[in-house]
């Protein structure tokens, strides 16, 4: 190994170990060991002459789905949460490289071809016939010089997960960059669509690292022998397409609960209903996006509805600060393979007070990124506005040789009403058409 390729390595694993090291602040185990990898990727970009790169949806592969696009929102989340990262690990002072990340690749690929993919040379040759916007500020858009993507295997018992990066370019030499193994969290579970329901006794009793080892047995239990509950215990969750209250089929079965897709014009509303004796945090999703502010954070740094014991609340759409909320749109799955596929999706997360959980609240680490409404104000920025945007939203801080690690200092961003809450279920309604 050489000594630019000796200091590299220190460099990673010095940012890698500031990021895994600090017990004050855990978050989506994904993006504790992505932090590490920014510096890399950034190195890889000089080495190889890329100086515009964008990120593709990832393959995600789960017990039971054969379709490795179709485990969602994971598949496209990645895509954003490395795109994010790359942003993050640019120097702005670099002059003797310029660096331009191009933002959501293949939502843009896919405006213009449906049928777009990575599967095959050809297919990859046509995505660099194509034009992407920049990520930040108001330049034209460009072709790419390479694409970053991935793949995250599952592994059977659902307890851990390895994650490889990839990066393709013109010259269709595919290679991989990054490979590391992760502890499969509520989070990644949640985001597979992989239901669970944590009781009561497990809760008050276990630590969070225990709680995502009981989650994944749990929704291992589910896959493996089919269990569906009778009825829910914390949370019934109706949903209602004009007046009429629409039953839904496998309702917190092994896999998600399935009603019909609206037809156009037709409203939808989510009922939710406390069956508890306890105040639940419940974070309500539509179509990949939380019913507050369209908040696309990481579970822990989103708002949540609280719902006291027995107490229902109707959600009839968006609520970004104005008096009537914003109608939820529900349409048919993603047509094509790149672009995310979560237009179908109810997901429903169930927080509970709980003292043995960390302060995760106070600084959990994200990747997801900004809201739609400030991802629309990014044409205006400067590299330097945006990065310190994603550092805020993420709850990171900067350090030496432009690495990121969690900001203890960050805000917290939840309700202090469930202070150390823990994330106890999770659930899914998919819109099928009849």
């Amino acid at each position: 190994m050489n000594a630019q390729h000796t200091v590299r390595a220190l460099v990673i694993l010095m940012t890698l170990t500031a990021a895994l090291g600090t017990g004050a602040a855990r978050g989506d185990n994904i993006d504790l060991k992505l932090l590490g990898r920014g510096p890399h990727l950034i190195q890889e970009c000089k080495e190889q002459g890329y100086h515009r790169v964008g990120t593709l949806k990832f393959r995600v592969k789960a017990p039971g789905q054969s379709d490795l696009f179709a485990t969602e929102p994971l598949c496209s989340n990645l895509a954003d949460r490395l795109e994010n990262l790359l942003v993050l690990s640019i120097d702005p002072k670099e002059t003797k490289h310029s660096l331009t990340v191009l933002h959501a690749a293949g939502a843009t690929a896919a405006s213009r071809n449906v049928k777009v993919s990575y599967r095959t040379p050809e297919a990859r040759k046509q995505l660099f016939e194509y034009k992407y916007p920049p990520a930040w500020g108001p330049a034209e858009r460009k072709q790419a010089d390479a694409f970053f993507t991935g793949q995250v295997t599952i592994k059977e018992d659902l307890r851990t997960a390895e994650v490889q990066i990839e990066v393709f370019d013109r010259t269709n030499d595919w290679r991989r960059v990054a490979l590391f193994s992760v502890d499969v969290d509520r989070n990644v579970l949640a985001d597979a669509g992989l239901s669970f329901q944590l009781d009561r006794r497990a809760v008050k009793e276990k630590v969070p690292a225990k709680l995502d080892q009981a989650a994944a047995a749990v929704a291992l239990t589910r896959r493996k022998e089919g269990i569906a509950s009778s009825k829910p215990e914390l949370l019934q969750v109706t949903v209602l397409v004009g007046d009429k209250e629409l039953s839904v089929r496998n309702s917190n079965g092994p896999g998600p609960g399935v009603v019909p897709l609206p037809r156009p014009g037709q409203t939808v509303c989510l009922r939710l209903h406390n069956l508890s004796d306890q105040t639940l945090g419940v974070l309500l999703r539509v179509s990949g996006k939380n019913t507050f502010g369209e908040q696309i954070d990481e579970a822990s740094r989103c708002r949540r509805w609280l719902l006291k014991p027995g107490e229902e609340k109707v959600v009839k759409g968006y609520q970004n600060g104005s008096d009537e909320p914003k109608p939820f749109r529900i349409s048919r799955g993603g047509a094509s393979e790149l672009s995310p596929a979560v237009q179908n999706l109810v997901d429903v997360q169930v927080f509970v007070a709980n003292e043995k959980e960390e302060r995760t609240v106070r600084s959990p680490v994200s990747l997801r990124g900004l809201s739609e409404a400030d991802r629309k104000e990014a044409g205006k920025w400067k590299l330097e506005t945006l990065q310190e945007k994603l550092r805020t939203r993420g709850g990171l801080r900067l350090v030496p040789r432009g690495g990121h690690e969690p900001d203890d200092a960050a805000p917290t961003p939840v309700d202090e009403r469930l202070d150390r809450a823990a994330f106890v279920e999770a659930l899914r309604i998919r819109f099928e058409p009849e």
